[in-house]
């Protein structure tokens, strides 16, 4: 399945948790499959989702696919499952990886 940037940004504003966010500045890199990348930048208590590599992201996610990150990110699937099955990898700080999930409604 190949979605659109504007169709991946829909799906994660829906689910994306203010609350959760709004007292952070971070930009989490996500790269699928080795080629294609999105980043998300939250600041505020507010998500965008923007095409391509940031310069200097907070952490960079690692997926098989784009069903898979937005399986962790909705709720879908268990992140630390997916993390030890070797479905997900990270290139960062671990800690910031891992909050990711909380910033979604599951």
């Amino acid at each position: 399945m190949h979605l659109s940037m504007d169709d991946i940004g829909e799906r994660l504003q829906r689910s994306f948790r203010r609350d959760a966010g709004a007292a952070l500045i971070r930009t989490y890199q996500f790269r699928i499959a080795g080629e294609d990348q999105f980043h998300l930048r939250i600041v505020g208590g507010n998500l965008t989702v923007h095409e391509g590599a940031h310069c200097a992201p907070c952490v960079t996610m690692l997926f098989p696919d784009v069903e898979t990150a937005l399986g962790i990110l909705e709720g879908s699937m268990d992140p630390m499952q997916a993390f030890l099955d070797g479905h997900i990898r990270s290139d960062g700080h671990l800690i910031l990886a891992l909050q990711l999930s909380g910033l979604f409604r599951r």
